[in-house]
C-alpha cells in the first residue's frame, strides 16, 4: 500500500504527483487571473459610463437652472397669440 509522500523529495513516484497538482494549480490560478482580469474591463467600462452619466446630469442640471432664472416673470397666456394667427 503506497502512501502519499509528505514532501518532495519523500518518494520518486510522488514526484509526479507533486508535478500533476502544481499544474492543476496553475491552471486554476490562470483562469482566476483571466477572471479578475475580465471582471476588471467591466468595472473600468461601468465607471466610464457613470462618469458619462455624471456629466449629463450636471449639464442637465445646469441647464434647468438656468431655465429657471432666465423668465423668472410671471406670464399670461391671454397675452399669447392664438395659433392660428
Amino acid at each position: 500500500m503506497a502512501s502519499e509522500p509528505t514532501s518532495p523529495g519523500d518518494a520518486s513516484h510522488g514526484s509526479r504527483t507533486y508535478e500533476t497538482r502544481l499544474q492543476e494549480l496553475e491552471f486554476v490560478v490562470s483562469h482566476l487571473q483571466k477572471t479578475v482580469d475580465d471582471l476588471n474591463d467591466v468595472v473600468l467600462q461601468q465607471q466610464r459610463k457613470i462618469d458619462t452619466l455624471s456629466r449629463h446630469v450636471e449639464q442637465a442640471k445646469s441647464a434647468f437652472q438656468s431655465a429657471l432664472n432666465a423668465d423668472t416673470t410671471p406670464r399670461s397666456l391671454a397675452d399669447d397669440k392664438p395659433p392660428h394667427y
